[in-house]
């Protein structure tokens, strides 16, 4: 699992330090104060063996140009001058991620079609990952080394330079971004199946659908029984029942792995906020998934304080709480709040937020 990270140059992060992080990890604050970035850092942190995702963690947000400029897009106030740096502990190794932009001239030399016009200097625009593995298992200094690329040598099109095929990824990470689509539920939901665990999510999405019988899968698609004379798609109950149902799956699916959820109670009344925060917890516990969301949400907040006095230390042990703070120097401070500091400042109705 995941201990600290230290996020450097990204987007609107000049420099932030992340200690303290355990099983689960809540991030709150101020809107715009760089929550979404500190999961989309963690994110590149996680899969530095995949170089398309510098790239395309912006496609979530609905930003579409992929051309040169696209590679910019991530660099702190678009200054590719000072590169984007990532650097971590799990486990018993240290990750350090680099990413530089690079312009270089083209070996291919455009010949101008028409007389009077002067020659073009074709440019390749790249991003270079830069990754440093090192263990602190023993005392020897060796690091593994890995290069990644993808570069642009024209508007539309990239090509990629992945890594060594050798290499085996120790931090998977899923990532559910506040526009997911609830596109791959049904696979998640054959492993749930699978493992007999239905009877259990069933449980939980009853204190939001209490006329909620039964969920299959049928025709590529999810169907809900809640008394009607057939199922009905999934889709077509509240946002609340979809939104709980899917982040259990993720957690089912992420067995062993990391998962970062983006707003994680979008969708929900604030009734259902306890329901959230057990599932959360309880499933986690059982498929030993780190899990890092964002909230602004102050209900959500209370709703996990209520829940964990109610489950006792076990739970308690298992949650650090970080209230992200941005400075005028664009330094983002995580303030840690253990258990009994998270505690004492709901009850105590410090401003949370």
């Amino acid at each position: 699992m995941i201990e600290n990270i230290h996020i450097k140059n990204f987007r609107g992060i000049k420099d932030c330090f992340i200690s303290g992080i355990k099983q689960i990890n809540l991030f709150f604050g101020r809107n715009n104060c760089g929550k979404s970035s500190v999961l989309d850092a963690l994110f590149l942190f996680s899969a530095a063996n995949n170089p398309r995702y510098p790239l395309t963690i912006n496609w979530s947000r609905n930003y579409l140009n992929r051309g040169p400029e696209s590679l910019k897009m991530n660099f702190y106030r678009l200054n590719t001058d000072s590169n984007i740096v990532f650097n971590g502990k799990y486990g018993t190794n240290i990750r350090n991620v680099e990413i530089e932009y690079e312009e270089t001239l083209s070996p291919v030399l455009t010949i101008p079609t028409n007389p009077g016009t002067s020659n073009v200097n074709d440019k390749i625009y790249s991003l270079n990952l830069n990754t440093e593995i090192s263990s602190t298992e023993d005392n020897s200094s060796q690091k593994k080394e890995y290069h990644t690329s993808i570069r642009f040598e024209g508007k539309t099109k990239a090509t990629v330079t992945d890594i060594d095929s050798s290499y085996k990824e120790e931090l998977e990470c899923v990532y559910i971004t506040a526009n997911e689509p609830f596109h791959n539920n049904v696979e998640l939901f054959a492993t749930l199946l699978e493992n007999k665990q239905e009877n259990f999510v069933f449980d939980m999405l009853r204190k939001v659908e209490p006329n909620l019988k039964d969920i299959v899968s049928a025709n590529g698609e999810l169907l809900a029984d809640i008394g009607m004379e057939k199922r009905i798609p999934i889709q077509l109950l509240g946002d609340g029942i979809r939104k709980l149902l899917s982040v259990i799956l993720h957690i089912y699916g992420s067995k062993k792995k990391v998962l970062l959820i983006d707003e994680v109670d979008n969708g929900l009344h604030y009734s259902a906020m306890p329901t959230l925060w057990t599932a959360i917890l309880e499933v986690a516990k059982i498929t030993d998934t780190q899990i890092f969301v964002t909230t602004h949400n102050l209900d959500s907040i209370k709703g996990l304080a209520n829940v964990l006095e109610e489950k006792g230390n076990e739970y308690q042990e298992m949650i650090s709480a970080f209230k992200l703070i941005k400075r005028n120097t664009d330094e983002l401070i995580a303030l840690n709040y253990d258990y009994e500091k998270f505690d004492y400042s709901i009850k105590q109705e410090m401003e949370m937020r």
